[in-house]
């Protein structure tokens, strides 16, 4: 289940298929955004509960890590990115 808190939080379930101990399409976590004001800008706060073990838990936090960095250079640039 989704909730959303508009200009404020984002929290939805999180699919992951092909892991050993979840079967395809089995709902492996929870995705949260939280989005603080912080004086002209806004912080973001992402977690993720409920990954099933260490390896999975790093597998997800390199392709988020990756994921945010991209997101980081596209604002920070004002979206004008090749």
């Amino acid at each position: 289940m989704s909730q959303v808190y508009p200009g404020r939080k984002y929290t939805c379930p999180c699919w992951v298929e092909g892991s050993a101990e979840h079967p395809a399409n089995g709902v492996v976590s929870r995705i949260t955004y939280l989005f603080e004001p912080d004086g002209e800008g806004t912080v973001l706060t992402f977690t993720q509960e409920g990954v099933a073990n260490r390896a999975d838990a790093d597998h997800h936090e390199h392709g988020w890590r990756e994921t945010l960095d991209k997101l980081k250079t596209v604002l920070e640039d004002g979206g004008k990115h090749e």
